[in-house]
């Protein structure tokens, strides 16, 4: 099964870490990579920066294992690869779009009919960890997506980091 402290370091990496807190591309604060406007019930002091940086670091940590990896069920992942590409894209694009991503790519390569509606379910679940080469699908399924955003005009200059984010994943 798939492990939570490996796909986190790839988060980690990913989200371009640092304590202190910045504004996105729309305004919002964004600390260890949470955004505000997606998340805005985080602890006091999490988005003003008075919260120390071990501390908010604790706090997002446990954000991402309770909420992104609990609802991809990370832990029943059989393939690593797999689960960290999951986190990775439900933290960049949210739990139900790689969700259906992930539902639409198994349906579609491995003729499967799987309901996509953006829930990790059991049936969603058991279709992920019967072919190893799901990972695969997923994995090139993300680079099309993410060069599809690429030309949007809120995704010009994106396409490297966002390809190495699919990388670093495995």
């Amino acid at each position: 099964m798939a492990l939570f402290s490996t796909a986190y370091e790839i988060i980690q990496t990913n989200e371009g870490w640092g304590g202190h807190p910045a504004l996105d591309n729309n305004g919002a604060t964004v600390r260890y990579g949470i955004n505000q406007a997606s998340w805005p019930a985080m602890p006091a002091g999490f988005y003003d920066g008075s919260m120390d940086d071990a501390t908010a670091l604790a706090v997002a940590q446990g954000h991402y294992r309770s909420v992104e990896w609990a609802d991809v069920m990370g832990d029943q992942i059989e393939d690593q690869s797999l689960a960290n590409h999951l986190l990775d894209a439900a933290v960049n694009t949210g739990v139900s779009g790689a969700v259906m991503t992930l539902q639409a790519v198994i349906n579609d390569a491995f003729v499967a009919n799987l309901a996509v509606d953006g829930v990790m379910g059991v049936a969603t679940l058991a279709a992920a960890n019967a072919r190893p080469e799901t990972k695969l699908a997923f994995r090139a399924a993300r680079v099309g997506y993410y060069v599809a955003e690429s030309f949007r005009p809120t995704g010009k200059g994106w396409l490297r980091a966002w390809l190495m984010r699919v990388a670093r994943c495995g």
